[in-house]
């Protein structure tokens, strides 16, 4: 008879040599994450529930969902009053090169500018704080040193004081030497509690602007 202990280790020492050698599936699975989509319920927050406004640039006009815009249409020749006091803006004066840091009183009723031989751009040597409407109005009456048909391109840029970041910008062409063509600007949707600044650019890569212009708050 044989010995039961060593018959017993026999079989054992089989058994386990039967065992397939697999690795649990979950170690080898060569699936990725991933994510799916259905549709979902309309989200309805609670009544009186604090929520997070995320935006890479929020609208000027806090929940008006508007942006600044500009549009121009044909304006009236620029006539300043006798005895008026006119802001001379040139490239070669501080004032007119720098982002200005001072409000303008309207108490003192617009402001009136001339830019003289701008060739480059010019920024007005105040800030306006728009009207009630988050308007302000923009005219001008340039010409340049050409006696072409068209005159020169320029442009009017809106710049927000409180964010530092352009509001809107506007461009047209001046007249030509020795003529008039003014144009009113009218930028709109502004936030009332901030500060707005201009800069006059000459687009043509050559010659130099001069005119008038003048900037009001606006209330139609």
């Amino acid at each position: 008879m044989k010995n039961p202990v060593k018959l017993f280790l026999a079989c054992a020492v089989c058994a386990c040599l039967c065992i397939p050698l697999t690795t649990p599936s979950f170690a080898t699975s060569s699936k990725q994450p991933a994510a799916s989509a259905m549709p979902g319920k309309k989200i309805v927050l609670p009544k009186g529930a604090a929520a997070d406004e995320i935006s890479k640039d929020l609208p000027s006009e806090p929940n008006s969902g508007k942006t600044p815009q500009a549009v121009a249409k044909p304006g009236k020749k620029i006539v300043f009053p006798e005895g008026a006091h006119v802001n001379i803006l040139k490239e070669n004066l501080l004032r007119g090169q720098n982002v200005p840091n001072q409000e303008w009183n309207w108490s003192d009723g617009s402001y009136d500018g001339h830019i003289y031989h701008m060739s480059g751009d010019l920024y007005t040597n105040y800030y306006y704080l728009p009207s009630k409407k988050g308007k302000l109005l923009v005219s001008t009456d340039f010409q340049c040193d050409s006696s072409g048909p068209k005159g020169y391109r320029f442009e009017i840029v809106c710049y927000d004081k409180t964010t530092g970041r352009e509001a809107a910008s506007w461009s047209g062409y001046t007249a030509p030497e020795g003529k008039s063509k003014p144009v009113s600007v009218s930028f709109y949707n502004l936030n009332k509690n901030h500060g707005y600044y201009f800069q006059f650019v000459n687009k043509e890569g050559q010659g130099i602007l001069d005119g008038t212009f003048t900037i009001e708050q606006q209330n139609d």
